[in-house]
């Protein structure tokens, strides 16, 4: 996006209006956040500062003060392929894109996540590791749909 501020419409209505880091870190709604680019938006749990999801438990950072139900998502260029360490996931495919490589990775076998790099190799297929920064982490409590950052 090449802009200071964004607007977000949607079905002929406004969405969403800000500046740009505002609007792609916190998104109003799961509409705007699909419609600006996150392409998982994902059902969790959220108990004692972690959400859970599948076999994956990460920290959830700043959302320690929301429990139960959660809908989280995190951009694929925030995800973080390791050499080392992090999260176990299954690579069955490679995409190229452009300048980017995007690898949909499967920390278990109901939940897909994807990744992308820009001028760094891929992992092969098979196995790698990955981490979820905490700070990039977007949450929303599923029962009343508010934003927690």
């Amino acid at each position: 996006m090449l802009a200071d501020e964004i607007l977000v419409v949607g079905a002929g209505n406004l969405l969403q209006a800000g500046p740009r880091r505002e609007v792609s870190s916190q998104s109003a709604t799961p509409q705007v956040a699909r419609l600006i680019g996150v392409s998982s938006l994902l059902p969790g749990e959220v108990s004692e500062g972690h959400i859970r999801a599948g076999s994956l438990e990460v920290d959830s950072g700043a959302v320690d003060r929301l429990s139960g139900p959660a809908i989280w998502a995190i951009r694929p260029e925030h995800v973080v392929i390791l050499l080392t360490g992090g999260f176990l996931a299954s690579v069955r495919d490679v995409i190229e894109l452009a300048t980017e490589t995007e690898v949909p990775l499967e920390p278990s076998p109901d939940l897909v996540l994807r990744a992308r790099t820009e001028g760094t190799a891929p992992p092969p297929r098979g196995e790698c590791t990955f981490d979820i920064p905490s700070e990039r982490l977007l949450v929303r409590s599923a029962a009343t749909d508010q934003l927690v950052v």
